[in-house]
Formats: structure tokens, sequence, C-alpha cells
């Protein structure tokens, strides 16, 4: 694709001249007489570079350069002029955000060809620049939007997790402790939940530096089937427990870790025992009614 140079100038043999040298070169060229027709035209196209002449009735090089780049940002322009000067070179090219400062009649037409090839090139670096940023800012976004999902996720778990008054413990697959809620803290007194996540359960639950022989939760996570047992506390030997295991799997069925919840039974099986002895008392009564009467018989 040709890259397309607009070229504004108030003298036509300028522009006659310009356009033949610059048409050779295989650029498009497109050509105004003026600041204001050169604005209508840059409106209706977009253009790779603009030169344009500095001292011209109505609309001056340095208003050019203004409008066209509000319209791009982009774009770059090298200004002309007969009459240089160093402050209105300094002004145009630092104040003015012009690419370079040409003075005419251009005698020198390499050093022209040369900075018309640099401005264009610039023009295509800022352009892929910009786009590489949107690109990178797009992504930057999208990354922080879903660790916002991500943290509001957890913030939702974490409060589901608080509203089960048993102790429940996630574990990844190392059997480290990712979640628990505020009644695994407290049946582990920890201090806060930083003293126990990432740490091994065998290491928090059982003061060990390896996992326990036979351990079920490795076992339930092996046969990824949920696995309940009976157990003397292990913070509190006098408590009887019940651990229930449900092993996690991902959406490709590879394994992720279990849920742990522990539940206090010693008051159930106290009552479950209170219940059987007085089902042995009530059955011990009939016996020994029903003994009483063959007797009297």
């Amino acid at each position: 694709m040709n890259e397309k140079i607009l070229i504004i100038d108030d003298e036509p043999s300028v522009l006659s001249s310009l356009s033949t040298i610059l048409k050779g070169e295989n650029y498009k060229v497109y050509s105004a007489a003026g600041g204001e027709e050169a604005v209508e035209v840059f409106k209706s196209e977009p253009f790779d570079l603009v030169i344009t002449d500095n001292r011209m009735p109505g609309m001056n090089g340095i208003e050019v350069i203004k409008k066209v780049k509000q319209l791009d940002e982009n774009i770059e322009v090298i200004v002309m002029t007969g009459f240089a000067t160093i402050e209105n070179a300094v002004q145009a090219l630092k104040e003015d955000g012009a690419f370079d400062y040409l003075t005419k009649p251009l005698e020198d037409i390499e050093g022209l060809l040369i900075t018309v090839k640099r401005a264009i090139e610039r023009r295509k670096l800022r352009s892929e620049n910009k786009a590489l940023f949107e690109e990178l800012k797009q992504e930057v976004d999208e990354r922080k939007q879903t660790e916002i999902q991500l943290l509001q996720s957890k913030t939702n778990l974490q409060s589901v997790f608080d509203g089960i008054s048993e102790p429940l413990m996630m574990l990844d697959q190392s059997m480290s402790v990712k979640v628990l809620n505020k009644a695994a803290k407290e049946y582990l007194q920890a201090e806060s939940y930083q003293d126990i996540l990432g740490r091994p359960c065998y290491m928090i639950l059982a003061g060990k530096s390896a996992p326990c022989r036979e351990c079920k939760l490795h076992l339930a996570m092996l046969s990824r089937n949920a696995m309940t047992f009976e157990r003397n506390g292990l913070k509190n030997p006098s408590r009887l427990e019940e651990v229930v295991i449900y092993p996690l799997q991902n959406v490709t069925g590879n394994q992720e870790g279990a849920i742990v919840r522990i539940r206090d039974i010693t008051e159930q099986k106290k009552i479950e025992e209170q219940l059987i002895r007085a089902d042995r008392m009530s059955s011990l009564a009939q016996l020994s009614g029903g003994i009483a009467h063959e007797i009297r018989n």
C-alpha cells in the first residue's frame, strides 16, 4: 500500500514540483492551496504525512499542525518556509509538534526524501506502539476484571464457609489448607487465618512432619469417593468426632484436593448409649414380667 501524503502550499509551482518528486517515489500525493482546504481534505481521507508551508493566507502552518493533530494525534507534519529563523524552527518542532523543518526553495531533494521517509516510519511506529499499548491495556483490564471476579468468588466462598457452624477446611492435592471457616480457626486454636493457610493438615492437626500412616484423606482422594469415619479429637481426646471427606475434581476430572468437615458427636453418642441402655432395661423388665407370670401360673 502506497503511503498517502498531503501537501499544503499557496504557491502552485511548489505544489506541482513537490508532487512530481514524491509521486516519482511511489507516494500517493494530495494537494491543497491553503490550510482551510487542507483540513477539509484531511477530515475525509486518512494520511500518513502532511507537508505544509508555514506562511500562508488565512490559516498558517502552525495552525494546520494543531488542527490535523486534533483529528489524528499520530500524524507527522513537516513544515516548509522561506523565512526560517532559529526561533520559529524551535517553536514548530518543539512547541507545536512538527516532525521537521525545511527551508524553501527545496534544493536538497535527497534530504527531503530522507526526511519524508523518516517521518512516515515514525508515524508507523507511533501507530504500532499505540495499538500495542491498547492491546496491553485491554489485557491488563481483563486481568484486573478476572482478579476482581476471583476475589469476589473467594469472598463469597469464605462467607459460605463461615456460615457453617462446624469446622470446615478445603485442602489442595498436597493436603495443604487453602480455605477454612471461622469454626475451623477456633477448633485449631489459631489467632488468625494466616497461621493455618498454606500449611499441611498433618502438621496443624497432628503436629507431624509427614502424612499420617493409613491417612483417610489420602485414601479418599485416591479413590475419589467420599469417606466418613469417627475418631477421638486430635486437639481434645475426650471429644468424639465424625470426619467427612469430600474429594474435589476440576472440570477435566483431575484431582484438585478435598473438603474436610469435622463434627462433634460426643453428646450424640452419649444420648445413643443412654437410649440403648434404656431399651435394654425395657427389654429386661418385659422379660422379668414374663418370667414372673409363668412362675405364678
